[in-house]
């Protein structure tokens, strides 16, 4: 893991206008909350079949949305919220970025919606680690990364597995279900993986330096970090221990 710096990013209204007419940043510190992630409950709708990730038509829907103009990419929160995060997490790579329950969650990218989850079935009691996110959207973006967003509130209308969505587009509100202990979006990067798990999915390589270039429009992709480390563990995928971090 890389030193913990402790360094956190925050954006709001004013800083936001800022942003957009000249492209800086503030750093101020904000509160850490470390909570634990994921869910693969019944109740989720996904875009492929769970035994293979090629989906007939998908390659071209990717396609043409990366067509369209524009940014392939973007700050998950609406960039008027005000919002924080840390370069670190708790015991894998991800991100929490913390905006008061409700703010307005936008995809990270310009792809396709592969999962959904719109309910909660976590329990303190069991502490199952599938059901860990809440609510959850995933994203499959167009450079074949996938985008991980889960403690969701609620996930918008008309935002299902298949849909195409283009980076900046309002997919859901921040919460704080599953296991949280405030309202914050836990955001992680990944592979697509053709067999059903949520360990890899939660994240596996540390956000914060694309989120740092999306809060100023800086337009780049996680896909040769997410290349490298797929080719350093190819059997990841398949087999929670095979991951470098505990699964559980």
């Amino acid at each position: 893991m890389p030193t913990d710096r402790r360094r956190h990013r925050v954006i709001g209204p004013v800083a936001a206008f800022a942003i957009m007419l000249a492209g800086c940043s503030q750093s101020v510190t904000a509160p850490s909350t470390s909570t634990g992630d994921d869910t693969v409950p019944p109740a989720i709708t996904s875009l492929v079949p769970r035994e293979t990730v090629t989906v007939p038509g998908a390659a071209d829907t990717m396609m043409s949305v990366a067509s369209q103009p524009g940014p392939q990419h973007s700050y998950p929160i609406d960039i008027f919220v005000k919002s924080s995060y840390q370069e670190t997490h708790h015991d894998y790579p991800a991100a929490d970025v913390f905006a008061d329950c409700g703010s307005k969650v936008v995809a990270p990218v310009t792809g396709t919606v592969a999962e959904i989850s719109r309910v909660d079935l976590y329990d303190d009691a069991t502490d199952d680690p599938t059901t860990r996110g809440g609510f959850f959207v995933s994203i499959i973006g167009v450079d074949n990364v996938r985008y991980y967003m889960a403690h969701l509130q609620e996930v918008e209308p008309g935002i299902e597995a298949g849909v195409s969505v283009v980076a900046g587009q309002p997919v859901a509100k921040v919460g704080d279900t599953g296991k949280s202990s405030a309202c914050h979006l836990h955001f992680g990067l990944s592979p697509v993986c053709s067999a059903p798990e949520w360990w890899v999915r939660r994240g596996v390589i540390w956000p914060a330096r694309y989120l740092d270039a999306w809060l100023i429009a800086g337009d780049i992709s996680p896909i040769q970090e997410i290349t490298e480390w797929t080719s350093a563990n190819p059997g990841a995928c398949s087999d929670p221990a095979l991951m470098p971090w505990p699964s559980t």
